[in-house]
Order: structure tokens, then C-alpha cells, then sequence
């Protein structure tokens, strides 16, 4: 049970270190202040319920609570990104803590250490080539730590392919907005760390084996 105390530690951490109003906030603001200042507490703790419900409902389902509890960081990061266009850096660390709890399970954990670096090197070279070619940045810092915490997770082949999938999401999304709001109701960029935490969560769920077992 080891496994499952330790995911309701990051858990418990992130909603105590993290900005978890900030996207309940957000996701309320269409009801009006009032309704959202009402009910920001209580959609808070029942969102804390819900995450924690689901890590103690691992064990019995044969899922890695490790996992579990992955999934629910980047739910917050995704939400997060999506309402205010951060990716809160305490989220992203325990991120990528779990990913360097992996390391522990694989043959050659340096490689991985390696890859994750990798990813994240592309990504910070891709970021400044933009900056000093065009002035203006291709995609934000925590883009890149989210990008290098997923690769502890998945390898940088698989991180790659979600990179890609989420580009692609990331303009579908924008074409579509631009087709159905007008331009003063459209948000500035792309949350693109909302489209790698997506594309990420479901390449940890069906194609990728979490080493770390649901009962030990």
C-alpha cells in the first residue's frame, strides 16, 4: 500500500501548494461572480474527493495508483492551462517526480533521464530559434517542463508522437474558435500544455505499461 499513500501525498500536495481555485474559478465564471464565490469551496473539495476517490479505487481496479495519481496532475495542469494559460511549476514537479519514481523499475534509467533531457532541449532550442528569428515565442517554459516531465514517463519517441498529436489538436482548436466566436471573445494563443496533458493522459492509460504495481 505503499504506493497508495505515497499517490495521496501528491495528492494532498498539490491541492495545498497548487492554485486548484484558479480553474474551479474559471469553470464557474459562466454561472456569475456570485454563483462562482458560493460555490468555488465546495466545487474545490468535491474535486479533491473525486481525485482522491479515484487513487484509493486504483488498488481494486488493478490500476497503479502511481498512475492514478498522474492522471489527476495533469487533469489540474490541463484545467489550469486552459482557464489562465499557466502551467503552475509545483504541479509540473510532482509530475515529474512520479516519473523519476519510474526510473527505479526500468532496466536502463539513465537513458530515459537522457531522453526526458532531450525532449526538453528540443523543445528550449525550437523556443528561442522562434524567439530570435520572429520576436515572439513558439510556445512557453512550462510547455517544456510539462514536455520533459511526460518523457520520465513515456520515453522520448512516445513523448515525441504526443508533441506532434498535440500540435495538430492545438490548430483544430484554433481554427474552430476563430470559426465559431468572434474575435473579442477569443482567448490569446493556444493552451497547448491543456492538448499535451490530454494526448499524454491517454497515451499513459492505453499505450504505455506503468511498471509500478497497484498492490505493492
Amino acid at each position: 500500500m505503499m504506493w497508495l499513500a505515497l499517490g495521496l501525498v501528491v495528492l494532498g500536495l498539490a491541492f495545498t501548494t497548487g492554485p486548484v481555485r484558479f480553474p474551479v474559478r474559471a469553470a464557474l465564471r459562466c454561472a456569475g461572480p456570485q454563483v462562482a464565490k458560493r460555490f468555488e469551496g465546495a466545487v474545490t473539495l468535491g474535486l479533491f474527493a473525486g481525485l482522491a476517490g479515484a487513487i484509493l479505487l486504483a488498488p481494486p481496479l488493478g490500476v497503479s495508483p502511481v498512475l492514478m495519481t498522474a492522471l489527476a496532475l495533469l487533469l489540474l495542469l490541463a484545467a489550469s492551462d486552459a482557464a489562465w494559460r499557466w502551467l503552475p511549476p509545483v504541479w509540473t514537479m510532482l509530475l515529474a517526480g512520479l516519473g523519476s519514481i519510474q526510473l527505479i523499475y526500468l532496466d536502463d534509467p539513465l537513458l530515459r533521464t537522457l531522453e526526458a533531457g532531450v525532449v526538453a532541449g528540443a523543445l528550449i532550442t525550437l523556443r528561442q530559434s522562434f524567439l530570435w528569428l520572429r520576436g515572439q515565442e513558439a510556445l512557453g517554459l512550462g510547455d517544456v517542463w510539462l514536455a520533459g516531465a511526460v518523457a520520465l514517463m513515456l520515453g522520448a519517441p512516445l513523448t515525441f508522437q504526443v508533441l506532434g498529436l498535440a500540435a495538430c489538436s492545438g490548430l483544430l482548436s484554433c481554427a474552430v474558435t476563430q470559426a465559431l466566436f468572434p474575435p473579442q471573445r477569443r482567448r490569446l494563443g493556444v493552451a497547448f500544455g491543456t492538448h499535451i496533458c490530454f494526448i499524454s493522459a491517454i497515451y499513459l492509460t492505453w499505450f504505455t505499461s506503468f511498471p509500478l504495481s497497484a498492490y505493492s
